[in-house]
């Protein structure tokens, strides 16, 4: 057996330690489960979604491209980006005693750590391909070769994009994993490339503002430059080659995407098996300490107003250099965004276009940018093992303590960026003092919302470390509660209130009234998951 086909299998081993004894019986249900699903879904689509989509089908049908090619953006982007936010974890020395004892080169390594996974990417893929054939299927006839190539051609994304961030994960541990300094730098690296896959959730996003900005000329050309849309292109053609889109190169489009996505796949294939063993290393670097030699003012005047729990905490977190890239990303988010939702209403030709921009900012901005500046910040390990659970439990005011700490360190930072924020959106947007302040405030609001919750669920589900299984986690049940909840609460009053009231004024009140329904909803939770700290055992 091929010593990288040996370390595959052991890695499946690996990620599976908790189902031994069972591997086989899980995997024989999961594939069952995956066959029925597929039955299930052909079968409703058939005779349910169809008929019922049918009269909104001249609506849907110009938009299955654009959907497709930032669904399949996403996919890309996220199977990329995946791996290396996981590139600079603490380095795994008794993992790799077994391997460093046996004769294998790295490039055995890489490939067999990569070919282990590829058993997730492939049930996952199973059960995203009909999920996709459901819903295009409700408004386009697809037949079973073109289901094959659907499968077929996400397989083929899924695979080298997540092959591509294998490799970019492995430079840059070997390039940044050598010392502290530079590790908080590759930090850093990491953060921004990562924040990459924001670009087509936000494109996704106009699906809900403005759909026909999807249809733009403008738009669709820049996507074509994508990797990920010449797969699309080609799922497109065969299911219905009327669905593909042309641009300035004609009926060959097709043509050329298949040559461009073979190239691609060539390139990303063929160079990551020959420089395999440039980009992997299996050497561990050791870490350097550093030590703090003198308090600053900025510290010193966190101890004085917080206390000194409060002042560890911002030293600990400021320690690390890639939150510094972290809080910069959300601030400048949180610039930008605005000014695409302007431009977007621009677009409209409506003559009251500057005004509901202005509204929209003030229900959107203070929402996206708390969600991402509150989980980037928030998500900070708060509690780092059970032995610090069991040390503030012994103290006086118990976990409280820990919890109040980590709260007031957090948003205080928080509260010196959004004052930073209202006067940058207020000067570009020439907002009056009562917008500003408004403004001001619902971004506050919307901080002690997001802290709440995330807060919240690190005290009812410590996670111990900052990348792992149970962290990720954590960050989709606040991300799940912060949108679900909130578009509970929003939709239902958005209907109510545009019987009676202009869409501008109904905006309007929304956004005042809807955080202060979160922030009672959130505070609850931050009340149970302190409560569910302090049984902690």
């Amino acid at each position: 057996m091929w010593t990288w086909l040996k370390i595959a299998r052991a890695e499946i081993l690996l990620w599976s330690v908790k189902l031994r004894g069972h591997r086989k019986l899980f995997f024989v249900l999961l594939s069952i489960m995956i066959v029925i699903l597929n039955i299930s879904l052909n079968l409703a689509t058939t005779f349910i979604f169809r008929p019922l989509a049918a009269p909104f089908a001249f609506l849907i049908i110009p938009y299955i491209a654009p959907g497709l090619e930032i669904f399949f953006m996403f996919l890309f982007l996220f199977f990329l980006t995946y791996p290396i936010q996981y590139a600079l974890q603490e380095f795994q020395i008794g993992h790799l005693e077994i391997i460093l004892s046996a004769p294998v080169r790295p490039k055995d390594v890489f490939f067999g750590e990569y070919f282990g996974q590829v058993v997730i990417y492939v049930f996952f893929l199973f059960i995203i391909a009909p999920i996709i054939v459901s819903i295009i299927g409700a408004f386009v006839e697809i037949s079973i070769f073109a289901q094959l190539m659907i499968i077929t051609f996400s397989a083929l994304l899924l695979l080298s994009a997540s092959f591509l961030g294998n490799c970019a994960a492995s430079y840059l541990s070997v390039k940044f994993g050598t010392s502290t300094r530079k590790k908080d730098l590759g930090k850093i690296v990491l953060m921004i490339v990562s924040a990459v896959i924001a670009i087509p959730s936000m494109m996704i996003s106009l699906i809900w503002i403005a759909p026909w900005v999807l249809l733009l000329p403008a738009i669709r050309m820049i996507f074509q430059f994508s990797p990920s849309t010449w797969f699309a292109t080609l799922v497109l053609f065969f299911i219905n080659p009327f669905l593909t889109y042309n641009g300035i190169f004609g009926f060959i489009n097709p043509a050329l995407n298949a040559l461009f996505a073979c190239g691609f796949l060539a390139a990303v294939f063929g160079l990551g098996f020959k420089y395999a063993d440039r980009f992997f290393s299996l050497d561990a670097g050791q870490p350097e300490e550093r030590i703090l030699a003198k308090e600053n003012f900025f510290y010193r005047f966190i101890r004085r107003v917080f206390g000194v729990p409060s002042s560890v905490q911002a030293k600990e977190f400021f320690r690390r250099n890639e939150n510094l890239g972290r809080l910069g990303y959300s601030v400048a988010f949180g610039i930008i965004f605005p000014i695409i939702m302007i431009m977007i209403q621009l677009f409209t030709g409506d003559p009251d276009s500057i005004m509901i921009g202005n509204t929209m900012n003030l229900v959107f901005v203070p929402w996206i940018f708390a969600m991402m500046q509150g989980l980037m910040v928030g998500m900070f390990i708060m509690v780092r093992s059970k032995d610090m659970i069991w040390i503030y439990k012994k103290s006086p005011k118990g976990v409280r303590t820990l919890v109040s700490s980590f709260y007031k360190t957090n948003y205080f930072i928080s509260f010196l960026i959004t004052i930073f924020l209202t006067v940058v959106i207020s000067i570009i947007f020439q907002y009056n003092i009562f917008l500003a302040l408004l403004l001001f405030l619902l971004l506050n609001v919307w901080e002690l919302v997001t802290y709440n919750i995330v807060i919240g669920v690190q005290c009812s589900r410590p996670a111990f470390e900052e990348r792992g299984t149970r962290m990720t986690i954590n960050v989709l049940i606040s991300m799940l509660l912060l949108v679900g909840v909130w578009l509970g609460i929003f939709i239902p009053m958005i209907t109510l209130f545009s019987f009676f009231l202009d869409f501008t004024i109904v905006m309007f009140l929304v956004s005042i009234v809807s955080p202060l329904f979160m922030l009672a909803i959130s505070t609850v939770i931050l009340f149970l998951g302190i409560k569910q700290l302090d049984k902690f055992e």
